[in-house]
């Protein structure tokens, strides 16, 4: 039994202003399993665009899940006729709408308890799933971990992100969004979301014409404030690292950097519509030092209408607030206080010098 869209919520405010937890009653299982003595179960959405040469290595990554549903984006590589070949999987082949509608195509047709949405260029490890039906325990509303990454001939290229520990528990998770709205979260292949959280949430709109972060910062954001977030220590997955990769991962320019900026804006404001419309509280992403430093680049390097000075404020207390140590808080704050010299070819350089690649 799972749980139904008119589940009843039980409001609880939690702290500063901004952001409260609430409860959704969910069904009463114990460990891993449901009521009725009916095992978890764990669906993985493969969703694809023109990922041809890496779907083996990703479906195969993802054998020891319940359901392996592979969703094609409107591919033009022969990826559709590759995914037709393979036994046990459900294939959804459908004309190309971007990523978001390919995660929503996905979860229509997934069953499972627990649901993994692996990007095909990326791989589960051989013990992700057990891990996730281990850690399952009631009002969660999902399971993270760390990524490692790789080439694209799968040589580790020795980074691993995020880095979760024991400190890194869902009091932590609910600390992090209270004074910052935001926490540390790996990219789409390194979550596993429950079943209720995603009915809650979906479909995902889609916000302004960008990618991949639509899914990974809509639904991080969203997931603390009616269930718990579990960050399982160590490496569950591998994350491929290639150029034309979809996500963060790229070279620096000007214009990228300004686009993320505007859109982790849009982003905040559909978020907030959103728990606004169920009652909670809007989010401020003044409060994400990442953010703020990003919009005061934005400034400098003449892309931006606002001043320096009402956000720097905003931007040190933001980074005094974030979960990192001192030498990173210093870092940061001496980056926001040499962008009050007004020179855009100083605020090129730093940029250039922090962003220079998006690689983890």
């Amino acid at each position: 039994m799972r749980i139904s869209r008119e589940a009843t919520f039980v409001t609880e405010t939690a702290g500063a202003v901004g952001f409260e937890v609430r409860d959704v009653t969910m069904p009463k299982r114990d460990g891993g399993v449901q009521a009725g003595n009916t095992p978890v179960t764990v669906s993985v959405v493969i969703t694809n665009y023109n990922y041809g040469r890496y779907l083996s290595s990703s479906i195969e990554s993802a054998r020891e899940a319940d359901e392996i549903i592979v969703v094609d984006d409107g591919s033009t590589d022969g990826s559709q006729e590759l995914i037709k070949a393979f036994s046990g999987i459900v294939a959804v082949l459908k004309p190309n709408a971007g990523h978001v509608s390919a995660v929503n195509a996905g979860f229509a047709a997934s069953h499972g308890d627990m649901v993994i949405f692996l990007d095909a260029d990326d791989c589960l490890g051989k013990d992700t799933i057990a891990a996730v039906k281990a850690a399952w325990k009631p009002g969660l509303s999902k399971i993270q971990w760390g990524l490692r990454g790789m080439n694209d001939d799968e040589t580790p290229t020795g980074g691993i992100f995020p880095h979760f520990n024991g400190r890194h528990t869902p009091d932590w998770c609910r600390e992090e969004m209270r004074r910052q709205h935001w926490y540390v979260a790996p990219p789409t292949s390194g979550n596993a979301w429950s079943r209720s959280f995603l009915e809650w949430v979906m479909p995902l709109p889609r916000i302004g014409s960008t990618s991949y972060q639509e899914l990974d910062d809509y639904m991080h954001v969203l997931a603390p404030h009616v269930g718990d977030v579990i960050s399982l220590p160590g490496v569950y997955g591998q994350y491929r690292v290639h150029e034309g990769q979809m996500t963060s991962v790229g070279r620096f320019s000007e214009d990228r950097l300004e686009m993320e900026a505007k859109f982790e804006a849009l982003r905040y404001e559909a978020v907030s519509d959103f728990l606004v419309r169920h009652g909670f509280s809007r989010l401020d992403p003044l409060r994400w030092s990442q953010h703020t430093l990003k919009r005061l680049f934005m400034i400098r390097l003449g892309r931006s209408p606002e001043r320096v000075w009402p956000l720097l404020p905003r931007h040190i207390s933001a980074t005094l607030s974030q979960d990192t140590g001192w030498d990173s808080k210093l870092k940061n704050i001496i980056g926001g206080l040499l962008l009050v010299i007004p020179s855009q070819s100083l605020a090129a350089w730093l940029a250039k010098a922090k962003y220079g690649r998006y690689d983890h």
